[in-house]
């Protein structure tokens, strides 16, 4: 297996090697790599004075990791991530009860990155015509990336955390950010791409089965929170939004000319019943806005489509408040005799920022946010540039933040937002917003002007519909930071976006109901 496959006219690199010109020295690669020995020799000191049991079995996977990240490249070690984060990390801990399983996926996505860098800094050893290509719209959301990222280390090396901290919050922090880079600074072969959401799906597929299991079995002896499929123990609303993404590409591959009806119907009704087996009430919100945007050109082309789109919507949202009524709620349904009561008791209390429950530490999505807006002991620059990551985080392992410890036992990174605003402060914040922000603005604008084949346009159609979802979750939990199985949708998303803005589709339109769909978007 060759190292790097792209090669330059006339220079023919060993196999496995890198093509190193005698007497240029080290070089960039060569600094990367001692880089990485020396952080490694540092890790493996910080291990031995700690005597922490889980930083000496991350280290031990860094360590039999590396093998692999110099035989298979980034196309290969996707479709690795995607096993490891969406089926085997969350199995452990949901079937052998291993939390060490997420610690597992973030070495994967390590791993990754590191991959990635490698041979970023060999193809510019070795520049190739297609590094040479730029798009606006892609350039934004990649700088948009590094802004961000400055704005974390920054705020990392200002706080005052404990070396645990820090290694747990880089973990979790940065190495999804590999998969946007990839999809940035390689062009990738539009069938890999394409692979990788057939994965996807069967992927969802196959979480059918596990959730009836979960659902007759141990969630009905517990909670039904306990219905998560392969995600990990309290991922139930991590299994909603992949199981939608599955969904909103089987209908963008339909209303895009791609695939026959029947295939969207299948995939929907298996989404729809993972749906409903495990009680997560936003999905009376994801699923409509998400179909809306997808059908978005249909719904809109007359009043009839509307209107249809309007019975739809009630009906769905009817027919799962009655299911959930009937499986979960009991008689009760959602408590309450008046309609203000019923809405406070399934979501009325969301913006509340008086919900506070300071025995088990739980507060409302709205008083997370107030907490932080109405502290009274932050400075300027902490305001601005936070407390540093982890600030906010209680963690049983690593202990609690700066920020956590002041607060006691409350929950005050309740949501993503919260947790950016206490960590890398309002402008990390607002990096991360604009990031999802030109992200979409990036795959409206190529599904309205590219021309490219019905596949392609069903693929950033559904990234970018789901980057809506991901804005939503910002003020819904905190899963898109600090939880794998979101981060890897989040960044695939915003890379196959990048990925074909940037580089194009070179796939030729072959059928009519391609051209047509083609057509349909350019007008």
């Amino acid at each position: 297996m060759k190292f790097f496959p792209t090669r330059v006219a006339g220079v023919v690199p060993r196999r496995g090697a890198l093509a190193t010109p005698r007497g240029t020295g080290p070089g960039a690669l060569g600094i990367v790599i001692g880089g990485a020995l020396l952080l490694l020799a540092i890790l493996l000191g910080a291990v031995v004075a700690l005597d922490s049991v889980q930083l000496t079995v991350v280290l031990a996977g860094v360590l039999a990791g590396i093998p692999i990240m110099f035989l298979l490249s980034t196309r290969n070690l996707l479709p690795v991530l995607f096993i490891v984060v969406f089926l085997v990390q969350g199995a452990t801990q949901t079937f052998f009860k291993m939390r060490l399983g997420t610690w597992f996926a973030s070495g994967v996505a390590s791993l990754f990155m590191l991959r990635a860098m490698l041979e970023f800094v060999a193809l510019q050893r070795r520049p190739t015509d297609h590094m040479k290509q730029r798009s606006v719209s892609a350039d934004m959301v990649y700088v948009v990336a590094l802004v961000y990222l400055a704005f974390f280390f920054f705020s990392l090396l200002l706080g005052h955390a404990s070396i645990p901290q820090r290694i747990s919050a880089l973990r979790f922090g940065v190495p999804m950010f590999g998969i946007l880079f990839a999809f940035y600074w390689f062009k990738w072969p539009v069938a890999r791409v394409q692979m990788m959401w057939w994965l996807l799906v069967a992927i969802v597929v196959f979480q059918l089965p596990v959730t009836i299991y979960q659902h007759f079995g141990p969630a009905k002896a517990t909670d039904w929170d306990a219905v998560v499929g392969t995600f990990g123990t309290g991922m139930s609303p991590s299994l909603i939004i992949v199981t939608l993404a599955a969904m909103l590409y089987a209908l963008a591959r339909w209303h895009h000319g791609a695939s026959k009806a029947n295939f969207a119907i299948w995939i929907c009704l298996t989404g729809l019943a993972v749906m409903l087996l495990g009680e997560v009430k936003a999905v009376v919100f994801w699923i409509p806005i998400g179909i809306f945007f997808i059908l978005r050109r249909r719904i809109m082309k007359n009043v009839v489509g509307f209107f249809l789109f309007g019975m739809f919507v009630l009906v769905f949202v009817s027919g799962t408040f009655l299911a959930y009524k009937a499986m979960y709620w009991g008689e009760q349904g959602a408590a309450g005799n008046t309609i203000e009561e019923k809405l406070e008791k399934t979501g009325g209390y969301f913006f509340d920022t008086k919900v506070i429950n300071y025995r088990t530490g739980e507060i409302s999505r709205g008083a997370s946010l107030y907490l932080w807006y109405r502290d009274p002991l932050p400075s300027a620059l902490e305001r601005l540039v936070g407390y540093g990551p982890g600030a906010s985080q209680s963690s049983v392992s690593t202990g609690k933040g700066i920020v956590a410890k002041r607060y006691g036992g409350l929950s005050i990174n309740a949501t993503a937002l919260a947790q950016l605003l206490w960590d890398v402060g309002i402008l990390g914040t607002i990096s991360f917003v604009l990031l999802i922000l030109f992200g979409f603005r990036a795959g409206v604008r190529y599904v309205a002007t590219a021309h490219a084949s019905a596949s392609t346009l069903a693929i950033v159609d559904t990234c970018t519909g789901m980057l809506i979802i991901f804005s939503t979750m910002l003020i819904y939990n905190r899963s898109i930071l600090d939880e794998p199985t979101m981060q890897l949708l989040f960044f695939f998303s915003l890379g196959c976006i990048v990925q074909y803005c940037r580089f194009g589709d070179d796939t030729p339109v072959h059928s009519k109901a391609s051209q047509s769909s083609a057509q349909a978007a350019l007008g």
